[in-house]
């Protein structure tokens, strides 16, 4: 996890910084926290707190024969990978894409079959 407790910069201090849509590229105004420098993530894909992840890993439990030695792998991997439940920062597609392949390097199931099989909200 995150150790900053992120605060954001005043409203003058925001800086543009280029999103990318379907359609186009554009500038954005963003604010950053004022402790880490990290820039906050404003697009409508924020952020799932721990607790969203570990849902969906029980999901995947109960679809797939994965022990508990795999889960507590699974989980302790996430909780090491820094940035991971920081949603100041971090976007949940990319948030799906590192835990599809953590879950893919302990329990063997492939990222295509979990993004298939497994629906994420």
């Amino acid at each position: 996890m995150s150790s900053c407790m992120h605060e954001s910069c005043g409203v003058d201090d925001r800086i543009w910084v280029p999103i990318t849509t379907e359609l186009y590229t554009e500038a954005a105004l963003h604010p950053w926290c004022i402790h880490c420098g990290q820039i906050k993530n404003i697009s409508e894909d924020p952020g799932k707190k721990p607790g969203y992840w570990q849902n969906v890993l029980s999901r995947i439990i109960r679809k797939y024969d994965i022990t508990q030695v795999q889960k507590r792998l699974i989980l302790r991997a996430l909780d090491k990978t820094e940035g991971f439940y920081d949603t100041y920062s971090c976007t949940k597609m990319d948030q799906k894409i590192h835990f599809f392949n953590t879950v893919e390097r302990y329990a063997h199931i492939s990222f295509q079959e979990l993004d298939a099989h497994i629906c994420i909200p």
